[in-house]
C-alpha cells in the first residue's frame, strides 16, 4: 500500500558563502505555508533548492516568482 503527502511552500531567495571555494552560492529556501512533509515536521529540517553557481540572486528571484505563480504544492508518494 502506498502513502501520499503534500507540502505547500513560499520561496525565499538566500545567498550563502561556500568557504572552500570562496564565492557565494544562491538557493531557494522553501518556507512551509500550509502543509509540511511529516519527515520535516517539528523543525527537524527544511527543504531548499540549491542552484548552480552560475545562477545569481536576480535569476534566482525570477525563478522563485515563476515557481510561486505556477506551483501549487509538492508531493511525495511512498510505495
Amino acid at each position: 500500500m502506498h502513502s501520499h503527502q503534500i507540502a505547500k511552500y513560499k520561496f525565499e531567495v538566500k545567498e550563502f558563502d561556500t568557504p572552500s571555494e570562496g564565492e557565494a552560492q544562491t538557493s531557494l529556501y522553501c518556507q512551509p505555508t500550509e502543509y509540511e512533509f511529516s519527515f520535516l515536521d517539528h523543525n527537524t529540517g527544511h527543504l531548499s533548492i540549491i542552484f548552480k553557481k552560475s545562477v545569481n540572486v536576480e535569476k534566482a528571484s525570477e525563478i522563485a516568482r515563476i515557481l510561486q505563480d505556477n506551483v501549487d504544492c509538492f508531493s511525495i508518494t511512498k510505495y
